[in-house]
């Protein structure tokens, strides 16, 4: 009971915390509604500025002697940009830790829901189609299409790890695969005037990419071996996300998307910081059970060489 009463302790503090997180991504939506359209039509200057903030920074400003610099459109669209092009260089990074924690440890994919991975390949198809078909900068979208791949990378690595239950079929990878490509045929081909059913669709690829994951940590206790690297740069990337798209781009279905990843990803980060002594104890378990089950083995050929 006590411990179920710190669990949701814990989780009002957070939807607390997200609720005020989502009220500051309106407040700065409202606050940039619009700068976006300053950057339509300007060539862009060492990849970050515009060629207007580059006057006002260095032609007009350092360069020239000056110190009034300080144009805040500008600021916050170069720090935009900065971001954008920062997460994008990154982004290989982001689902490594997941990927090394099934690999080196044993080769195993405890606790990791498979509709999570599936959904989660589901919404970053829909994501990197949405921007290039909107026409919007690769700044802001770009780390999308390497996140894919690492999703595709993941599922692979869970229908080759995952055991008992968890454990996929033949036939069911087969019919996973061909609808997966049907699905992302369709998105392809969505007819523009429909485009903006593609935001809405990846929210939901989101919701239900988290939400049994978070449900699996939940109803299990601990969270198996989920890397809280991935998550926690999950979180990070999330947010720049949220600001560069404020900042840059005049799309509130686009903006409401990440500000949904925002909050369900920062709940499985706390789930992991809550249940990480739970967790601890699981794994060890896990592994102690591996170990006398090789054991086993070995100790049953030896009998039988002997025999």
């Amino acid at each position: 009971m006590l411990s179920a009463g710190i669990t949701m302790v814990g989780f009002s503090r957070l939807w607390a915390l997200a609720g005020a997180l989502a009220l500051l991504v309106v407040a700065v939506a409202a606050v940039n509604k619009g700068e976006g359209a300053e950057e339509k039509g300007e060539k862009m200057v060492l990849f970050i500025f515009t060629e207007h903030c580059f006057d006002v920074f260095l032609t007009n400003g350092l360069l020239a002697g000056s110190l009034d610099i300080f144009d805040v459109p500008c600021i916050k669209l170069t720090i935009s940009k900065a971001l954008g092009y920062g997460i994008l260089v990154f982004s290989g990074l982001l689902k490594a830790p997941q990927i090394y924690n099934i690999l080196k440890k044993n080769k195993d994919a405890t606790g990791i829901s498979a509709s999570a991975f599936y959904f989660d390949v589901a919404g970053y198809t829909v994501s990197p189609v949405y921007g290039f078909r909107k026409g919007f900068p690769i700044s802001t979208y770009g780390e999308t299409f390497i996140i894919l791949v690492e999703n595709l990378v993941l599922v692979l690595l869970l229908w080759t790890y995952a055991k008992g239950a968890a454990a996929a079929s033949t036939s069911f990878k087969l019919i996973a695969t061909g609808f997966y490509a049907c699905f992302a045929a369709a998105v392809l081909h969505l007819p523009d005037e429909l485009l903006y059913v593609l935001p809405m669709l990846g929210s939901s690829m989101v919701l239900y990419s988290r939400l049994p994951q978070i449900y699996m940590n939940y109803s299990n206790g601990h969270t198996g071996q989920l890397a809280i690297v991935t998550w926690v740069l999950n979180v990070v990337g999330v947010i720049a996300r949220v600001f560069t798209t404020a900042t840059e781009l005049d799309d509130p279905y686009q903006l409401a998307s990440h500000t949904v990843a925002m909050v369900l990803n920062l709940t499985v980060v706390v789930q992991i910081l809550m249940y990480r002594e739970a967790t601890r104890d699981a794994l060890a378990k896990e592994g102690g059970t591996s170990s006398s089950t090789e054991g086993s083995r070995k100790s049953a050929r030896l009998r039988a060489k002997k025999d």
